[in-house]
């Protein structure tokens, strides 16, 4: 049964250019994870959430982070690619990237973890709960997608971080 099955509309404090407010959008973004039943840990002062959930490869962490005027997805995933293999794994995030619609894979040099971020402006996007769903579903879908080939490529052993919740 779809979560959002019922179209009602919502309505909540916009900023100037009609779009979400910080304050509302991290409500609405709480407001959604706790119908849907989601296990999450929020720091409310810093407009961050930590959650994750469990993917077909690998778990998933996803830190959500309601910037002024962005919606950031950041998942750090549980690999770290061997600095012998950093050439490799850029050329295959090049890879993906270049065939996906809706964020990027990066891999940081200085510690040699795979990322993959997405962002949003909203400052012009009164982002509902369904909106965020939305959002959640694709990001989710995306790494769940390449997670696995990318443990393939990218390390020799995997790190395992239990810091994240997990639904």
């Amino acid at each position: 049964m779809p979560l959002f099955s019922k179209e009602k509309t919502e309505r909540f404090e916009t900023n100037a250019q009609g779009g979400s407010t910080q304050a509302q959008l991290f409500k609405t973004i709480r407001a959604t994870l706790d119908e849907m039943d989601w296990s999450y840990d929020a720091d409310e002062p810093n407009y961050v959430i930590q959650t994750g959930m469990k993917g077909d490869d690998l778990a998933i962490p996803l830190i959500i982070i309601v910037e002024n005027n962005t919606l950031v997805f950041l998942s750090p995933l549980n690999l770290t690619a061997d600095p012998d293999n950093f050439k490799k794994v850029t050329w295959e995030l090049n890879n993906i990237n270049k065939g996906i619609k809706f964020g990027k894979f990066f891999l940081d040099p200085d510690k040699g973890r795979i990322y993959y971020q997405f962002s949003f402006p909203y400052i012009e996007a009164a982002v509902s709960k369904k909106f965020f769903a939305t959002f959640l579903e694709i990001v989710l879908k995306t790494v769940d997608e390449h997670d696995g080939d990318l443990k393939k490529i990218a390390e020799k052993s995997t790190q395992s971080q239990e810091s994240y919740i997990y639904q």
